[in-house]
């Protein structure tokens, strides 16, 4: 698998407790990005990343699909309060590694006909089939957002 490629043996391993079907489920992961004062940037700037998955698996109680439980998402804040969020609701979208902080969603890819990517891609092939979503590698952050400012109910 990539990970093994791209990782130190060091970093493919994390801390997680066995998750059971069944019971309501959120995971996220937050990334602030700070960049301090500058020339370019006088009073400096901070980004704050948030990605979930939510009740991936969730079903009701007579074996239906819960339309209103699942949900991959990210979020976006920066300066001056801005804010962007986009998520879908296939969350057979969203993958993760489970021994190394790795992680991502396609919510649109580039229409190529193409499956939306289930693993982690290297950068330049994540660039060419994902046209809307995101990849969390442990030296990599890469994201196309089509977001909305959180005002609208989706």
């Amino acid at each position: 698998p990539l990970a093994s490629r791209l990782l130190p043996g060091r970093m493919r391993r994390t801390s997680r407790r066995p998750v059971r079907r069944g019971r309501r489920f959120f995971e996220g992961w937050y990334y602030r990005i700070t960049i301090p004062k500058s020339e370019e940037v006088p009073e400096g700037a901070s980004f704050a990343f948030i990605f979930s998955i939510e009740d991936p698996w969730q079903e009701s109680k007579r074996g239906e699909a819960d339309v209103h439980s699942g949900r991959a998402a990210v979020q976006i804040m920066g300066p001056g309060d801005g804010y962007a969020v986009q998520s879908t609701r296939a969350v057979e979208r969203f993958w993760a590694w489970e021994r190394a902080a790795g992680f991502g969603c396609a919510f649109e890819t580039t229409g190529n006909g193409d499956a939306p990517p289930t693993e982690a891609l290297r950068p330049k092939e994540w660039e060419g089939r994902v046209r809307e979503g995101f990849q969390a590698l442990p030296n990599k952050l890469q994201g196309k957002v089509n977001g909305q400012d959180g005002s609208l109910s989706v």
